[in-house]
């Protein structure tokens, strides 16, 4: 499922290669980025939801050499609040029972659980960042269906809403 997950969102994070590859210019001005995913089956839904966001906050290494991004989701569905958070590295998942019941109020028990970074919940942020920043210009595009534009070749993946 992760490898299929993985797949469905490339898309989505191709168009931020312009983007990374600036920060890259600039190693000391990593900007905090918006992931916004879209998944097109049902299946890989994440908590009932196939449009969802994952906030990143850069973190530089002592030496800014390296960069790893602090990352964020939070998902609701009737009953719960799911958010799950990566720090240095560390995945955790929090979960929140709720009741618009007043008598309910006192039986809410939130529960934080060390999760495996890679388990494929979510999209793998930093994975994908450094996929974008190993990324290279194309130089040329031959064949059908695609589309040259002022040096950037792109062939758009999915219908605009």
């Amino acid at each position: 499922m992760a490898s299929t997950l993985s797949g469905i969102i490339v898309a989505s994070a191709v168009m931020l290669v312009l983007f990374v590859h600036v920060a890259v210019a600039q190693p000391n001005d990593w900007p905090s980025l918006r992931f916004h995913f879209t998944l097109k089956r049902s299946s890989m839904k994440v908590h009932g939801e196939t449009d969802f966001s994952m906030y990143a906050n850069p973190i530089l290494s002592d030496s800014d050499d390296k960069v790893l991004y602090d990352v964020f989701a939070s998902f609701t569905d009737d009953t719960t609040l799911y958010n799950y958070t990566l720090i240095d590295g560390a995945a955790y998942a929090s979960t929140t029972p709720f009741s618009s019941s007043l008598s309910d109020k006192d039986k809410v028990t939130p529960s934080v659980d060390c999760v495996d970074s890679e388990s494929g919940t979510l999209p793998a942020i930093n994975a994908i960042v450094t996929a974008i920043n190993k990324a290279t210009a194309v130089s040329s595009v031959k064949g059908a269906g695609s589309d040259a534009i002022s040096g950037f070749h792109c062939r758009k993946l999915f219908p605009e809403r």
